[in-house]
């Protein structure tokens, strides 16, 4: 289960799939329900509590987040922080 919360926006989603790439990163396939969409996400992490994502493609191939940038604004794609009182394993 993956939960965000950006403020604006809290949601739980099913994580289908996860794994340990080849470089060390953490690559998730994921059901957003609400959006009718399944993401496959590539992850980086940046120090043991934050990371960020490499990459964010569509179950149609379609990237919002590729090398590291959305796709849309060219923007650098969020640190993500773990949530206080979480398992660090």
């Amino acid at each position: 289960m993956i939960r965000r919360d950006t403020g604006a926006l809290q949601d739980e989603n099913k994580v289908i799939s996860g794994g340990i790439t080849d470089d060390g990163g953490i690559e998730l396939v994921t059901e957003y329900k609400a959006f009718s969409r399944v993401m496959t996400s590539r992850y980086a992490r940046d120090n043991p509590d934050q990371f960020h994502s490499v990459s964010n493609r569509d179950q149609n191939g379609v990237y919002t987040i590729q090398n590291g940038k959305s796709t849309r604004t060219g923007a650098a794609a969020p640190v993500m922080t773990r949530c206080p009182g979480t398992a660090t394993n």
